[in-house]
């Protein structure tokens, strides 16, 4: 334990967590945008690329807010 109550190494694990956050985020658009290509029918890629770019945003919006952060 660190003097003022924190745990050291929680603190070292989040950061790598909020990371495999963001590269599973991405993996998942990338993987609902290859979805959607081979996909023949018009309202599944519709709704493939609609939550893919749910996705992205939502995860490019956690990067920026980190980047921010520091």
């Amino acid at each position: 334990m660190e003097p003022d109550g924190q745990d050291s190494s929680n603190c070292e694990k989040k950061p790598v967590r909020d990371w495999l956050r963001y590269i599973v985020g991405l993996a998942l658009v990338l993987l609902l945008w290859a979805l959607s290509e081979a996909l023949d029918n018009a309202r599944l890629q519709q709704l493939a690329l609609t939550i893919a770019g749910a996705t992205a945003v939502i995860t490019l919006a956690r990067l920026f807010a980190r980047i921010r952060k520091r």
